[in-house]
């Protein structure tokens, strides 16, 4: 065997012997980090467990133990697939009683938030029925989370109780709910129907009516949790209608008419955002003008201008100045405007 032929096997077994040296290196490497990684997660439930202990035993505030809980929990979460089995199955083991104390610790709270609320409601005098629907609906949700927390520790009491009381809150909420709806009426001296007013919470809401002494209807009002909303009339003592006027809150606008007792329409216009126009006419069908509102004040100048231009409507009003019968008409007119002006108060209260 030549000389060169040992040194090339020599030399591949040392090259062998190396390589399998720095495996054996890294693996401990790897080994040493990993023990360093577990240690450290141990060292961290060690620490959280020592301070749990610690706040417990000082009765600190249940924020600041829960927060300790919910850390420790999680550190316990990351520590079970890294240990080996004798500290997982430990581990494991303290996990799940911590998790059942979490869960007995929330619902304590809820217990005590429902103890609260409940006394609440049974010492509360006064209130509207709408209050006390919030009050309740509150209640509701604090049942339907212990429902939740009990039904995870399998805690079948305390699910049932839970389920009966929500029961009992919908029954309550029920009644409550038609005292919200009432109807108030009024009467004059001799015993004549006055009003009849519909109100939700204490608003008025829906139809309201009101008569004249006489028992012939005067107004008919639609609202809407207290605000006009719909159609809304007044009518005069021989029930010929005076003013209609159409009220859409959500969209702010407002379509309003005025008649004479005849039925002819002097006033004609919708209302926007206190902008818009109204069309105006005498009691003869003679069209006046066009009056324009821009925020909330009308255009006086380009009204007039209008009526100067209309030769109509000039001896229309000379008419009524020398003719009593056509000066009875032109007194309604402005009868019903001054009318018009009191029942508009009604939708700017």
């Amino acid at each position: 065997m030549s000389f060169f032929g040992d040194l090339k096997r020599t030399t591949k077994a040392t090259v062998g012997a190396v390589s399998k040296g720095v495996e054996l290196l890294t693996f401990a490497a790897e080994e040493i980090d990993k023990s360093a990684g577990v240690l450290v997660l141990k060292s961290e439930c060690y620490r959280l467990e020592a301070e749990l202990r610690s706040l417990k035993s000082r009765n600190l505030s249940l924020s600041e133990i829960r927060d300790v809980r919910g850390k420790l929990i999680e550190a316990y979460r990351l520590a079970i697939p890294e240990v080996g089995d004798f500290d997982r199955r430990n581990i494991a083991s303290k996990l799940e009683a911590m998790l059942v104390e979490s869960g007995r610790a929330e619902i304590g709270c809820v217990v005590d938030r429902i103890k609260f609320k409940r006394y609440s409601l049974e010492t509360a005098y006064s209130g509207s029925p709408a209050s006390k629907i919030r009050s309740l609906n509150a209640l509701r949700l604090d049942y339907s989370l212990l429902i939740s927390l009990a039904d995870k520790l399998s805690d079948k009491d305390l699910v049932s109780d839970a389920r009966k009381r929500i029961s009992e809150i919908n029954a309550d909420v029920i009644e409550f709910e038609k005292l919200r709806f009432e109807i108030t009426t009024d009467a004059y001296r001799e015993g004549q129907k006055k009003s009849v007013v519909r109100k939700c919470d204490g608003a008025p809401h829906g139809l309201s009516e009101f008569w004249y002494e006489s028992g012939q209807i005067w107004k008919r009002m639609n609202y809407q949790n207290g605000h006009p909303e719909g159609r809304c009339i007044l009518f005069r003592k021989d029930g010929s209608v005076l003013i209609e006027i159409d009220i859409n809150q959500s969209e702010s606008k407002m379509a309003q008419k005025i008649y004479l007792s005849g039925g002819e329409k002097i006033l004609d216009g919708i209302l926007s955002h206190g902008s818009g126009e109204l069309n105006v006419w005498l009691w003869n069908g003679v069209y006046v003008g066009r009056a324009v509102y821009k925020d909330g004040r009308i255009s006086r100048a380009l009204f007039f201008v209008g009526v100067v231009l209309r030769p109509k409507v000039w001896v229309s009003l000379y008419s009524a100045y020398r003719r009593k019968e056509v000066r009875i008409l032109f007194d309604e007119m402005l009868e019903a405007a001054n009318e018009y002006a009191l029942f508009a108060n009604d939708f700017a209260k």
